[in-house]
């Protein structure tokens, strides 16, 4: 193997880890828009089973507004993450294709 080829590979490696840091990120934050609705739903029905409170739809309003809001700042951060792993990615793609324009 030339030098060449080995950059090739190390490239197109390095491109793998990208792609699987993009769908790991994802999948984190999928996970955490479940918690945080199941979380905030599960605690709101608990406080109405213990009688803590009683339910009307301004809590549950409340409710779904603080997840929104919670969902909404885990989402600006994954979207920022992901689109810095997406810019990486092409870069590599321009690499990739220059080396494979000399080969």
């Amino acid at each position: 193997m030339d030098k060449k080829e080995v950059e090739l590979d190390l490239l197109s490696l390095e491109y793998q880890r990208q792609v699987s840091r993009a769908h790991t990120i994802f999948s984190t934050f999928f996970n955490m828009l479940l918690a945080v609705i199941f979380g905030v739903f599960g605690v709101m029905i608990g406080l109405v089973e213990i009688r803590a409170i009683a339910f009307n739809k301004l809590y549950f309003l409340l409710a779904l507004f603080i997840t929104l809001l919670l969902n909404g700042l885990i989402m600006m951060f994954v979207l920022y993450k992901m689109y810095g792993s997406r810019l990486e990615r092409k870069s590599i793609e321009y690499r990739i294709m220059s080396i494979g324009r000399l080969i």
